[in-house]
């Protein structure tokens, strides 16, 4: 997810676009701190500062591939997201997914060896350099 700008004959600059990953820290709803979309709209708001005016990746063709087991999964995620019992929660994820950028999102608590495929799928692809 990187490309380079020759910025002059001799330098060259590489320009790298960013992925979000944000997850659940407990499985106990009092305890989570920061919900995933405030974690979604916090991650866009620091790449979008004028300090930082970092580029988020559009989402890959393949996205539902890479993420999700089968197209039943990769639904029930969207019908979730979408049907969510607060309204700010369905609206971030809308908006965001509607902007069709990479994000990926955990929602289960990694207090379980194993529990996170998504991460570790992120990690694969940066080991493979499919994503820097």
């Amino acid at each position: 997810m990187a490309y380079k700008r020759i910025i002059s004959k001799e330098i060259e600059e590489e320009e790298i676009e960013y992925v979000i990953y944000c997850r659940k820290s407990t499985k106990d709803e009092d305890k989570q701190v920061q919900s995933i979309p405030d974690q979604i709209e916090a991650c866009i708001r620091f790449a979008n500062s004028e300090k930082n005016n970092l580029k988020i990746a559009t989402k890959p063709n393949n996205y539902k591939e890479m993420f999700f087991k089968n197209d039943l999964d990769y639904n029930k995620t969207i019908e979730k997201e979408d049907n969510d019992k607060d309204e700010y929660n369905a609206e971030v994820y809308k908006k965001y997914r509607d902007m069709n950028l990479f994000i990926v999102t955990e929602r289960e608590s990694g207090k379980e060896a194993g529990i996170r495929p998504k991460r570790r799928k992120i990690i694969e692809l940066i080991k493979s350099g499919k994503i820097k």
